[in-house]
């Protein structure tokens, strides 16, 4: 899983691949979304939005609303609209995110 969520952008691919079929990956991955290292987040939210795993929609806009790195939150919006998410809902709460911040 640590080479699937990792930093490589040639084994990563190839390591979701061979774990296409491990039951339950997904919570692993869904996990993953809040992980301090940067390359995990994103390689998180592009796998979910891959896999179509629409259970991750809260995680995801839970993360995205904590997101500091721009990198990392243009992928979870991609990833967040992959999953059914308008871009309407996603602008939304990231007016709320900010201005939680400012309060």
């Amino acid at each position: 899983m640590e080479i699937a969520l990792g930093p490589s952008k040639t084994e990563r691919p190839l390591a979701q691949q061979c774990l296409d079929k491990v039951p339950n990956k997904e919570e692993r991955i869904v996990a993953a979304v809040g992980s301090k290292q940067l390359d995990a987040r994103l390689a998180a939210a592009e796998w979910l939005a891959n896999l179509k795993y629409e259970l991750a929609v809260p995680a995801l806009k839970a993360a995205l609303g904590k997101e500091k790195s721009e990198i990392v939150r243009d992928e979870q919006i991609r990833a967040l609209e992959a999953l059914g998410v308008s871009l309407e809902e996603l602008l939304d709460v990231n007016s709320w995110s900010r201005k939680l911040k400012r309060d």
